[in-house]
């Protein structure tokens, strides 16, 4: 039953936004960027896929697999996004056409690792959007998300409440799928199953998500809510099933893989970086929940740095929710960036069962 407490704090002027980094999802059962090749060749299914990349990482990187110092997804896709980028080949085996299909399957590890680590989460995320929209019944009004990752637990949290009183809210992920009908202001999707509310709570994810499946040919994503469905173009070789292609073009994940030379070209992930600067300018306090500020992650920085910057000198509370000492190197990096901020060495888990203490 929805109750509200906390009366205590002023909400009115209040916009907050949550920044979700790969440490929120660990709890629940999921690793970080730098476990993720290690973890998916100890997990992966796919032999002929994993086999690709083990053996190109044996003929250019010469690594045995006794070695525990596998090479980063950093240090293995940088080299390969700019023999793309210039139409070179790294080898006379390792050539464009091959290149492209083990970035490809590189991609597949990603996805592959995280849908079988994530099957069974605890349910943390869920407790902590139950615990956010408790504080009072408006409270999706003055709260927006932004996610660097790729899994669907924050979705799914949210969905919860597209059909609950007295929320009746739903995702604004910032783009349009093609089977999603907009009418008016409000959406239903193909097969009739629900009309959501108009009221929306944005949950921008700006490197791509496991429920997104984008057709390069129609240029159209559709959305598969509550089910990750790019892993159907790996294990169905699911085709776009538009009306422009009747299933003739083949789909592709909408992921940004962790690589010192990321692209955002996608015009989808174009609109999505546009409307998470618009929501981080009006911003109030900001909280970042485990994300590590990688070197690497330089276009994040330059997005926060560009929209948390205020003329007035009137800045947004920065908090940050990570369960690395304080005053320590991932405390000093968000130093480096915005001054001073609230630094609290807790875990997500603990953040979100105790959020009133944190708001």
């Amino acid at each position: 039953m929805f109750t509200e407490t906390n009366q205590s704090i002023n909400w009115d002027n209040e916009q907050v936004v949550f920044f979700f980094g790969a440490g929120a999802s660990k709890p629940e059962g999921g690793i970080l960027t730098t476990q993720l090749l290690e973890e998916s060749f100890k997990s992966s299914s796919n032999d002929e896929k994993v086999s690709m990349v083990k053996k190109y990482l044996k003929d250019i990187y010469h690594y045995e697999w006794n070695n525990p110092n596998i090479p980063t997804f950093e240090e293995i896709l940088g080299p390969i996004d700019i023999a793309l980028q210039k139409q070179e080949n790294i080898s006379s085996e390792w050539d464009i056409k091959k290149l492209s299909c083990l970035r490809d399957n590189l991609i597949y590890c990603i996805c592959d690792i995280l849908n079988k680590k994530l099957k069974f989460p605890k349910g943390i995320h869920r407790d902590f959007v139950n615990n956010l929209l408790s504080i009072q019944s408006d409270m999706w009004k003055k709260c927006s998300f932004v996610s660097l990752n790729y899994d669907i637990l924050l979705d799914n949290a949210l969905m919860k409440y597209s059909n609950r009183t007295p929320f009746n809210i739903d995702i604004e992920y910032g783009i349009r799928f093609r089977n999603v009908t907009y009418r008016e202001g409000e959406m239903q999707d193909n097969n009739n199953r629900h009309i959501p509310s108009k009221k929306t709570v944005p949950l921008l994810k700006l490197h791509g998500s496991l429920n997104w499946i984008y057709c390069p040919t129609c240029n159209s994503i559709k959305l598969t809510p509550r089910k990750k469905g790019v892993m159907n173009i790996y294990t169905k070789s699911e085709p776009c099933d538009s009306d422009f292609c009747k299933e003739t073009s083949m789909q592709r994940p909408i992921v940004v893989p962790p690589t010192f030379t990321k692209s955002y070209e996608n015009p989808f992930l174009v609109s999505i970086w546009f409307q998470a600067e618009n929501v981080l300018q009006k911003a109030t306090r900001v909280y970042f929940i485990g994300y590590s500020m990688p070197e690497s992650d330089i276009h994040i920085q330059y997005l926060l740095k560009k929209s948390l910057f205020r003329q007035d000198g009137n800045s947004p509370r920065i908090i940050i929710i990570n369960p690395e000492t304080k005053n320590g190197d991932l405390h000093n990096r968000y130093r480096r960036l915005f001054g001073e901020v609230e630094y609290y060495p807790i875990g997500f888990e603990h953040f979100a069962h105790n959020l009133t203490n944190y708001l």
